[in-house]
């Protein structure tokens, strides 16, 4: 009988909390190659020398959760199970920037932004060049009570209905029709920039056309656009 795939998949954010100094979690699901889940599969953490440092099974939905895991490189391993084939990927496990919370700045011995990047990533230039925006989290103001909503609002359904449509529109139009990049910008940091900003222009002010947008907001999601660049 054929193998069937299996599909592993993790978690947004791979360190997702902390459970003690320099130990996290790694959360994920096992997928057949239709996104149903597959439970009772056994998951394992494996370093480059072969040891196996956590392991894990799948729930009744397919998740797994693998704790108490030290920052480093690892392979992720779903034995062969129940008619599917073997499974596996590799990951790194990272902790989060170690940062100066009164002057909400990285410490100072972070010689750049991406210093916390594991070495094979910080020291791939071409890599960094395909970055097209960076959002320092110690800049994001901390979410209080105060700023909870009061009033009526979408449901994260709808508002997610909104946002799948809106990717049918192209707001790179906008500044086409509208911005002069300098001539000696190089082609990456432009399609950045432009990519960047046609993002921020549709969700800050979707209701707007190539021939009607304003400048001043147009400035606003470029400024934003070359500061993240």
């Amino acid at each position: 009988m054929p193998f069937r795939y299996i599909l592993v998949l993790l978690a947004l954010c791979l360190c997702g909390s902390v459970e003690a100094q320099n130990l996290f979690s790694v959360r994920g699901s096992v997928s057949d190659l239709t996104g149903a889940g597959i439970s009772g599969a056994t998951v394992r953490l494996v370093t480059p020398p072969g040891d196996v440092v956590s392991t894990s099974q799948t729930d009744a939905k397919g998740d797994f959760t693998l704790t108490s895991v030290r920052g480093g490189a690892y392979s992720l391993v779903v034995p062969a199970y129940s008619g599917f084939s073997a499974g596996r990927l590799q990951l790194r496990v990272s902790g989060n920037i170690k940062t100066d919370l009164e002057n909400r700045c990285p410490l100072w011995d972070y010689r750049h932004l991406f210093q916390p990047l594991p070495e094979e990533l910080r020291e791939d230039t071409a890599f960094l060049d395909r970055v097209h925006a960076y959002l320092p989290g110690w800049e994001m103001p901390v979410i209080a009570p105060s700023d909870y909503a009061t009033g009526y609002g979408f449901i994260s359904d709808y508002a997610a209905e909104i946002f799948r449509l809106l990717r049918r529109r192209n707001y790179q139009t906008h500044l086409v029709a509208r911005v002069r990049f300098p001539a000696g910008m190089s082609q990456r940091a432009h399609d950045a920039i432009q990519k960047t900003g046609a993002g921020l222009l549709k969700l800050v002010y979707p209701h707007r056309t190539p021939d009607d947008v304003e400048p001043d907001e147009l400035r606003f999601c470029l400024d934003l656009a070359v500061e993240m660049r």
